[in-house]
């Protein structure tokens, strides 16, 4: 006969790919057996029960937060939105201020609106490479130091 995880393992075990791929890699074994055990002293008890998995449920919740906030990856997204809204700032200020009077269809207004967009996300990928290859050296080091 096959061992069959309860549904609450499978669930835990599936929230744990919410955890940084380092993170999981380092811990996520340890973290599941922890998980099994605590639920095996609980299972007998409803209450207990209900109260494990709220305590569990917020743990996650505020580790995934913590664990992703110390890989550095969310810093790099808001300095590379913050450059890219800068960018966009500077070239509107320099843009001519004189109204250019176009005659333009709506087809055009709309395309004009979509090489608007993508010119954004352009900016904001490139920003966000950069700044990504710009801190890997850093991040390097600070595993190195652990």
């Amino acid at each position: 006969m096959r061992f069959r995880p309860s549904l609450d393992r499978r669930v835990y075990e599936a929230t744990l790919y919410l955890y940084p791929p380092a993170f999981r890699r380092e811990f996520g074994q340890e973290m599941l057996c922890d998980f099994d055990e605590a639920h095996a002293e609980t299972w007998c008890h409803r209450g207990r029960r209900a109260m494990f998995l709220t305590h569990i449920g917020a743990d996650l919740a505020r580790s995934v937060v913590w664990q992703w906030w110390r890989s550095g990856l969310p810093a790099i997204a808001v300095v590379s939105a913050a450059a890219t809204l800068l960018t966009i700032a500077v070239i509107s200020r320099l843009w001519p201020t004189r109204a250019m009077e176009m005659p333009l269809s709506p087809a055009d207004r709309e395309l004009l609106g979509v090489i608007i967009l993508a010119i954004v996300v352009i900016l904001l990928i490139a920003t966000t490479i950069v700044l990504t290859i710009w801190s890997a050296p850093t991040r390097s080091l600070r595993r190195r130091r652990r």
